[in-house]
């Protein structure tokens, strides 16, 4: 009898994720990179650099190294849109397996347009620009599920930390405590805030003047995303 893979966590499914949205911010500096060459047509001709005024540059070369780096983009997405499918497929299913589907299936849907119809360079760029532009939405999509699966593997009394921080602003750790109803944050959460801080959740200034611990970026998003997950 075959046995029965095991499902794979969403804690599981980040680093995956991770690799495909790496690919797909590269493959956007390679689109961005082709597109200013193609704007600037008269930087890829060697004949005509010297009467515009122009560097004398290997603009030839330079261009081929930039085309040649978007194909190695594509390609690169294509791996890691195939490595996310076969893990995805073995997840269990909820809502957030569906948005990594999704991300999946426009990947290979924009990757197909690509195969069929290849790389048409016009004097405004890449022909199938807008369908590379899918994918942005779909980075969005894994941003959002990345960011839960990072909120759910976090201990509770981080989760509150950062809440507390986005409802009151800046705290000192007295002021923590008492925001989160303690006497006196634990041990083990007063060693914890600046694994926060290494974590890139919170920022912390020190000095007379100080306002204690603030939320990067990150740790605002993360703690208003608690907040529509309905943690509090």
């Amino acid at each position: 009898m075959a046995r029965t893979k095991r499902e794979i966590t969403l804690g599981e499914m980040v680093a995956p994720i991770r690799r495909f949205r790496d690919t797909v911010r590269r493959l956007n500096q390679a689109i961005e990179q082709v597109e200013l060459a193609c704007s600037d047509g008269w930087a890829r001709r060697d004949e005509d650099a010297e009467e515009s005024g122009v560097p004398p540059l290997p603009w030839n070369l330079i261009w081929h190294r930039e085309f040649g780096a978007l194909l190695e983009a594509v390609q690169s997405v294509a791996a890691a849109a195939d490595a996310l499918a076969q893990d995805v497929a073995r997840m269990q299913e909820n809502e957030y397996r569906v948005f990594i589907q999704a991300a999946v299936d426009v990947a290979r849907w924009v990757l197909s347009e690509v195969q069929t119809n290849g790389f048409k360079l016009t004097a405004f760029g890449i022909q199938w620009g807008k369908r590379f532009k899918s994918l942005q939405r779909a980075d969005g999509w894994l941003s959002f599920v990345e960011d839960v699966a990072g909120l759910l593997a976090m201990p509770q009394w981080q989760r509150e930390v950062l809440q507390v921080l986005d409802e009151q602003g800046p705290s000192l750790q007295k002021d923590l405590a008492r925001e989160m109803q303690k006497a006196a944050l634990p041990r083990h959460v007063r060693d914890g805030l600046p694994r926060m801080v290494q974590a890139g959740l919170l920022i912390s200034s020190r000095g007379q003047c100080s306002e204690g611990y603030s939320l990067t970026p990150l740790g605002l998003r993360l703690a208003q995303l608690s907040r529509q997950l309905g943690d509090f």
